[in-house]
């Protein structure tokens, strides 16, 4: 087992500090453009504008191995399989994931702080925006 690292590249950039053991490099590009995939499903942002979006893969190292852009992850098929022992695993987002990229992005898209969204939405995204001016203090 390597690890390997997974990070968001595009307007707003998210950087992967956990990473992920696997198996070997294959496993690790079908896990990028899975999750490339899942970021696609559940959000439009990244759905509107795929060529605005890529996900980087790192080697335990840290260094790059492929950027894969949303835009080749749409047209690739790449289905369910087991990761370490978990058959729902593929490309699903852990909450660190789901809260770094929330982080990210409120922290560079202040003007969806003045939208109408319900309060309980708006005091999370101001949660986020503290801990992500918190962690860069």
């Amino acid at each position: 087992m390597s690890r390997y690292y997974f990070n968001l590249v595009g307007e707003h950039s998210v950087d992967d500090h956990d990473g992920l053991d696997l198996a070997d490099e294959a496993t690790a590009r079908l896990h990028a453009v899975e999750l490339a995939q899942a970021l696609m499903r559940r959000t439009r942002l990244f759905r509107a504008n795929p060529e605005q979006w890529s996900m980087q893969l790192l080697d335990a190292e840290r260094h790059e191995i492929v950027v894969i852009p949303f835009s080749e992850a749409a047209k690739l098929g790449a289905g369910c399989r087991t990761v370490n022992g978990r058959t729902d695993f593929a490309g699903r987002l852990d909450y660190k994931v789901q809260l770094q990229l929330g982080k990210e992005m409120a922290k560079a898209d202040r003007d969806i702080l003045e939208l109408e969204i319900p309060e309980q939405f708006r005091e999370l995204l101001m949660r986020l925006e503290h801990v992500a001016q918190d962690e860069s203090n």
